[in-house]
């Protein structure tokens, strides 16, 4: 059979003369993966559903869950209270653990490395995930290693929420958000560009202004630098990476710095930021440019003020196009809500 449609009108099975159900678990899985996961292997919570299960260490050992929904290898997992976790104390050396949503597709209860919470009633005694199930579970790694890997198999099928290393102390620390939202395979991803709008000559002192055709022009043998700032889109999400866009008048690398400071109303402007350190990065003569890219910081949220810098130190030694750099601007891209 090359094609099939699911569902259909009738409520008895007249497969293979036509598609009407009953239908299988694992057709309908097959359904939702179709739907809304590119990726199973990441893909997991659903956006914009309660709280997304996001992850939080809101004191000592206690690791807090919100509220959400999630995707597990197309398996759908609703969760409508908060669920806490008690990160167990290692002997001899730290330990990774990880969070995860966790499918047991078998006819067994499943508790392999897993830690369950104490107070709810939807485990099997708070020990085990029951069979054919799926659970929000701690997945511990081993003492001294690196963070535990996870298991996708048939029978068993984990997506990450969070990670985070604990000490022989007690201490939590590293919180990691590992959420991979799930996407409409008609793609979310979003781009804006947003234009330079002032720059500076370092070396001589002097303010570098737009130019017609050209944006914020550094000249060859100069350390030169351009800023912009914007405001993140109401509908940003996350997982937003910046690129910068010039433009060499020849080709070779360019000695290049970038930096993302920014925060909210009532915060500084420092509230989040982070860089990408001076290196060389290789360009074409008369073709635009779009390196380093770097990662907008996990804590900035829609309606953050951000500053951009793109720097060139067109006097190092492993800055080779020997020319000028027209600097246009900056194009986002990103994770969008709607």
């Amino acid at each position: 059979m090359t094609q099939a449609s699911r569902p259909v009108g009738q409520h008895t099975d007249n497969y293979p003369n036509g598609d009407s159900g009953p239908y299988s678990s694992a057709q309908w899985r097959a359904l939702f993966s179709t739907l809304f996961t590119s990726d199973p292997t990441t893909q997991g919570p659903l956006m914009n559903y309660e709280n997304e299960l996001a992850v939080t260490n809101p004191a000592g050992r206690t690791i807090r869950v919100a509220t959400g929904a999630a995707f597990v290898n197309g398996n759908l997992l609703f969760n409508d209270a908060q669920v806490d976790f008690t990160a167990s104390i290692p002997a001899g050396s730290q330990r990774y653990d990880r969070i995860v949503a966790c499918l047991n597709e078998s006819a067994s209860a499943y508790s392999t490395s897993l830690a369950f919470p104490d107070t709810l009633t939807d485990y099997n005694d708070a020990s085990s995930i029951q069979a054919y199930a799926c659970r929000l579970v701690l997945l511990q790694g081993a003492e001294g290693g690196g963070p535990p890997s996870l298991v996708q198999t048939d029978a068993h099928y984990m997506v990450p929420l969070a990670q985070y290393i604990i000490s022989t102390a007690g201490v939590i620390s590293s919180l990691t958000d590992q959420r991979t939202f799930a996407v409409f395979q008609g793609s979310r991803t979003k781009k804006v560009f947003i234009q330079a709008q002032v720059g500076q000559n370092v070396d001589d002192s002097t303010q570098i202004n737009i130019a017609v055709g050209n944006g914020i022009y550094m000249p060859n043998g100069k350390e030169c630098y351009a800023e912009a700032w914007f405001m993140l889109p109401g509908d940003y999400h996350g997982d937003g990476i910046v690129y910068p866009v010039s433009m060499p008048a020849l080709g070779g690398n360019i000695y290049a710095y970038f930096d993302i400071y920014g925060g909210g109303c009532s915060e500084s402007m420092t509230t989040f930021s982070g860089s990408v350190g001076y290196g060389a990065y290789a360009v074409t003569k008369d073709k635009f440019a779009c390196v380093p890219s770097l990662t907008v910081p996990s804590s900035a949220e829609a309606g953050d003020f951000i500053r951009l810098n793109f720097y060139r130190d067109g006097g190092h030694v492993s800055d080779t196009i020997n020319s000028a750099l027209n600097f246009h601007g900056f194009y986002l891209e990103y994770v969008g809500r709607d």
